[in-house]
């Protein structure tokens, strides 16, 4: 089945990467699928095309009659509290904890809180703990990342990121900004 716009909308992946295609995506599905692995965390430089390939990963599974869910870290964790907050108007963790195949993109822009990462470590946890498929983007490896969550809670960024790595394969995307900005990694342009 080809997903529609409406289709591809209501999964939250964005307009932008609505035809988003690739032979590694559709691989990428064929090994989670196949429970080959549990899904990907998907690493590289801004603009290298991980929201594309992770965008693509969820289109290749609607294909498939799969029901992914494509959200932002940030975005996530703004729903969850907000439904803290107010009640039942916003997604709960277990809304994400549910989803057959969750795409979780940009998993290294949340301040690392120490509320932040419970409910990441909830959600993670869950979905590891029941097979569920799963693929993350970062700009930054695992270490990285370890690094940047251990500011907040060293246990709680181990138990995350040893769950990203087993059964997951590790993705590592390389090459230039494909929306033409460069710089040096402190926010200097090169050019």
């Amino acid at each position: 089945m080809e997903p529609d716009l409406l289709q591809v909308a209501r999964a939250g992946i964005g307009s932008r990467f609505a035809s988003a295609r690739s032979e590694q995506a559709t691989e990428m599905f064929g090994r989670m699928s196949a429970n080959e692995t549990s899904g990907a965390y998907v690493y590289g430089s801004v603009g290298c095309g991980k929201t594309h390939l992770a965008s693509a990963v969820a289109i290749e599974a609607m294909r498939h009659w799969w029901r992914p869910t494509f959200v932002g870290a940030v975005s996530m964790l703004g729903e969850v509290r907000s439904g803290y907050e107010r009640g039942s108007d916003a997604r709960s963790v277990a809304d994400f904890e549910r989803s057959q195949l969750l795409v979780l993109d940009d998993l290294d822009k949340p301040r690392p809180t120490p509320w932040a990462l419970e409910t990441l470590y909830e959600l993670l946890d869950c979905r590891y703990s029941n097979g569920s498929k799963t693929v993350v983007t970062a700009n930054c490896s695992l270490a990285a990342l370890y690094q940047r969550l251990a500011e907040a809670d060293e246990v709680l960024a181990g138990a995350i990121c040893d769950r990203l790595r087993d059964g997951m394969e590790q993705v590592m995307l390389s090459g230039e900004s494909r929306r033409g900005w460069a710089c040096d990694g402190h926010g200097h342009d090169r050019a």
